[in-house]
C-alpha cells in the first residue's frame, strides 16, 4: 500500500473509529486496537508492515515529548525511590523473568530469550496513566506511572540494543554491556538537555507561536536523532528535552503562544497516538499469517508470557518495597510508600504498548547473513502480550479502583478549588490597592472585580462552601451570558450570510466570542 494512501486511509479510520468510542465509552486506544485487530484479518487486504526506523523516528519521540513536557517534575522527589524501583528495578526483573520462562518453557535460545524479555519490559507512555487521571485516581499514582514509564522505555530499550547485539555474538561481557548501557544513557541525557535548554531560550526571546512549536519539534526530533546517530539512547534524549522544555514553561513566550502551542501538541499527539494504536491491532493479524505452529500451542505461549508479566509486576510491587525499607534513607516528611490497595491498582496498570511493538519490530531479520528464524515468534508473543495487557486492565481498571475506594481524589480537588479562590481573591486584593491609590473610575473598577467576584461564588458552589446565596448569582449570571453570546453567534451568522464583512474579520470575530464562552465554563 503506498504512503500517502495508508496515512489518509488510517486518519479516516482513527476520525471513525474514535466517535465509535466516544459512543460506546470505552478507552479509544482499546477500540483502535481492536478494530485494528478485525480490520487485520479482513481478507483481501493490502499488505502493511511497519518499519520500525519509522515507528521509533516517527512516532516516539512526540508522544515521549508530550509526556515529558507535561510531567510535573516537583511532584516526582516524593516518589522518587518507587518510580527508582518500577523503572530499572522491575525493568530488570521483567527481562530476567520473561527471558527464563522464554528459553526453558517455549524454547527460544538465550540471546531471542533476552530480546523477548526486553521488548515486553517497558510499560506504555499513555495508556495506563489516561486511565487513571480519567477515573480521578489519586494524583500520586498518576505520578509514579508517568515517572516509570518516562524512564523505564529507555532503560528497556537500551537493554534491547545490547541483547540484539548479542545474537549470533560468539562471546558476551556483561561488564562492558554495563558500561556500554550507562553510556549511553549519559550521552542522552546530556543531548537532550542541550537542546531542551537551547529550545527554551529561542522560545524564550520568539514570542511567537510558530516559532515556539518549530523550536520544540527540533528539540525532539533532533534529540532523538543525534543520541541514535552516535549509539545513545534517542528515546532518553527526547524525554529529557521535554523535561527541560516543560519546567522553563511558565516564563516560555505569552499566553496566546502557549495556548497555541498546546492546541497543536494536543493534536499531533491524538493523531500519532491513534495511529499507532490502530497499527498493532493490523501489525499484529499480519504476524499471525506468517507463523505455522500450531494454534493451541502459540495461544498458550501467547497467555503465559501476558500472565508472567502480570505476576511479575504484582510480586514485585509487594515484595521490592519491603526489602526497600532496609535501605531506607529519607528524611522525615518524605512521601510514604504506595499502601496495599494502591499497590494492587500500579500492579495492574502495567499495560504495554507502542514501545513494545517497535522494540519487536527492531529484531533484526537476518543473523550473521542467515534468515533469524526465531522472529516471528517474538514478534506475536510481544504483540499479544500488548493486547492482553492494554486492553483487559483497561476494561477493568475503573472497576477495581472504585471497589478499592480510588476511585475519586477528593483532596487533591478541594485543594485545588482551595487554590482557585485563592488566586482570585489576590486580584481583588490588587484591585483594592489600584482603587486606593490611583486615580481609576469607580465603573472601571466595579468591572474589573466582577469577573473574579463570580469566579469566586462559582468555586465556593463547587466546593460545598457556605455560599448559597453568591453561587445561585453566579449561576444566573453565567446563564444570562450564554443567552447574550448566542445572540452575538445568531448575529455574527447573519453578517457572514450578508457577506458585508470580509473572512479575516469573520473568523476573528468568532474566535472572540468562542474565548468568551470558554471562560464561562
Amino acid at each position: 500500500m503506498h504512503g500517502v494512501e495508508l496515512i489518509a486511509g488510517l486518519f479516516l479510520a482513527v476520525a471513525a473509529i474514535s466517535a465509535v468510542a466516544a459512543v460506546v465509552r470505552l478507552p479509544d486506544y482499546v477500540v483502535l486496537v481492536l478494530a485494528g485487530l478485525a480490520i487485520g484479518f479482513i481478507p483481501g487486504l493490502p499488505e502493511i508492515r511497519l518499519e520500525p526506523d519509522v515507528v521509533f523516528l516517527l512516532f516516539l519521540p512526540p508522544l515521549l515529548y508530550r509526556a515529558a513536557f507535561g510531567f510535573a517534575a516537583q511532584d516526582v522527589r516524593p516518589h522518587l525511590r518507587a518510580i527508582g524501583f518500577l523503572a530499572i528495578g522491575l525493568v530488570g526483573a521483567t527481562l530476567g523473568g520473561i527471558a527464563l520462562i522464554a528459553h526453558f518453557v517455549i524454547g527460544l535460545s538465550w540471546p531471542a530469550a533476552f530480546v523477548l524479555g526486553a521488548a515486553v519490559a517497558p510499560t506504555d507512555p499513555v495508556a495506563a496513566t489516561s486511565v487513571i487521571r480519567r477515573l480521578g485516581a489519586p494524583d500520586r499514582l498518576a505520578t509514579i506511572l508517568e515517572g516509570e514509564s518516562l524512564v523505564n522505555d529507555a532503560t528497556a530499550l537500551a537493554s534491547l540494543n545490547i541483547a540484539i547485539g548479542a545474537l549470533g555474538a560468539a562471546t558476551f561481557s556483561l561488564l562492558e554491556a554495563g558500561g556500554e548501557l550507562a553510556w549511553t544513557a549519559v550521552v542522552a541525557v546530556l543531548i537532550g538537555g542541550a537542546l531542551g535548554w537551547l529550545a527554551s531560550e529561542a522560545r524564550k526571546r520568539s514570542g511567537q507561536a510558530q516559532v515556539e512549536i518549530t523550536a520544540a519539534i527540533v528539540a525532539t526530533y533532533g534529540g532523538f536523532l543525534a543520541a541514535d546517530l552516535i549509539g545513545a539512547s534517542g528515546i532518553l534524549a527526547s524525554v529529557v528535552a521535554g523535561l527541560v522544555l516543560g519546567a522553563r514553561a511558565p516564563e516560555l513566550g505569552t499566553p496566546e503562544t502557549r495556548l497555541q502551542a498546546d492546541s497543536f501538541w494536543r493534536i499531533v499527539v491524538f493523531l500519532v497516538e491513534s495511529a499507532l494504536f490502530l497499527l498493532v491491532g493490523l501489525a499484529f493479524a499480519e504476524v499471525v499469517f506468517e507463523l505455522t505452529d500450531p494454534a493451541l500451542e502459540l495461544i498458550g505461549q501467547a497467555l503465559l508470557v501476558a500472565v508472567a508479566i502480570g505476576v511479575i509486576r504484582l510480586a514485585w510491587m509487594f515484595t521490592a518495597p519491603r526489602v526497600g525499607r532496609y535501605f531506607d534513607r529519607r528524611e522525615s516528611g518524605a512521601s510514604p510508600e504506595p499502601d496495599a490497595r494502591e499497590k494492587l491498582v500500579l500492579g495492574l496498570a502495567g499495560m504495554r504498548g507502542v514501545v513494545t511493538v517497535a522494540a519487536a519490530l527492531s529484531v533484526p531479520l537476518t543473523v550473521d547473513g542467515q534468515e533469524f528464524g526465531e522472529r516471528d515468534l517474538i514478534l506475536f508473543l510481544a504483540y499479544t502480550s500488548v493486547l492482553l495487557t492494554l486492553v483487559v486492565p483497561a476494561l477493568g481498571l475503573g472497576t477495581v479502583l472504585r471497589r478499592l475506594g480510588l476511585g475519586e481524589d477528593d483532596e487533591t480537588r478541594e485543594r485545588v478549588a482551595a487554590a482557585r479562590i485563592e488566586l482570585a481573591e489576590a486580584a481583588i486584593e490588587r484591585a483594592r490597592q489600584i482603587e486606593s491609590g490611583e486615580d481609576v473610575p469607580d465603573k472601571v473598577m466595579a468591572r474589573a472585580r466582577e469577573s473574579y467576584e463570580m469566579r469566586i461564588a462559582r468555586r465556593r458552589e463547587e466546593a460545598g462552601g457556605d455560599a448559597d446565596s453568591e453561587a445561585e448569582s453566579a449561576e444566573i449570571y453565567r446563564d444570562v451570558r450564554r443567552r447574550l453570546l448566542e445572540a452575538e453567534r445568531e448575529r455574527l451568522i447573519a453578517l457572514r450570510q450578508e457577506r458585508s464583512l470580509p473572512g479575516t474579520a469573520l473568523r476573528e470575530l468568532e474566535l472572540d466570542l468562542d474565548v468568551e464562552e470558554s471562560r464561562l465554563r
